[in-house]
């Protein structure tokens, strides 16, 4: 089922998503512990995520706060800005894991009168 969540952002995550940036972006905490191969070890392994055991660091995508493929995201600084998930992945970036979610301009009638799940 898709949700549609009212999500904070800063100013400049405002700015870039409409001047074309594709991408929103948050660190996992805990930081997960990943062997070379992808695996991972210690608390994130024994973690049932969603009923599932996850094996794999890309696994994690399936936990994204920010929320799943097809949802929809409405700014809560500007209720113009209407996204709608299109794909959640797991990337190092800078060193730290994180999710990283592809969004594309959507528009609000989508969604019809569906609530909103607050964040």
């Amino acid at each position: 089922m898709r949700t549609v969540r009212r999500v904070s952002m800063c100013p400049g995550d405002i700015s870039a998503l409409r001047a074309g940036r594709r991408t929103i972006s948050g660190s996992i905490t805990p930081q997960p512990e990943v062997r070379d191969d992808g695996c991972l070890l210690g608390e994130w392994l024994s973690k049932p995520l969603g009923g599932l055991l996850l094996p794999k660091v890309g696994d994690l995508a399936l936990e994204c706060p920010i929320g799943k493929r097809w949802d929809g995201l409405i700014c809560a600084e500007d209720e113009s800005l209407v996204l709608e998930i299109v794909d959640v992945r797991v990337e190092q970036i800078s060193g730290q894991w994180s999710w990283v979610v592809e969004v594309r301009r959507a528009a609000i009638e989508q969604w019809g009168s569906q609530p909103c799940a607050g964040r």
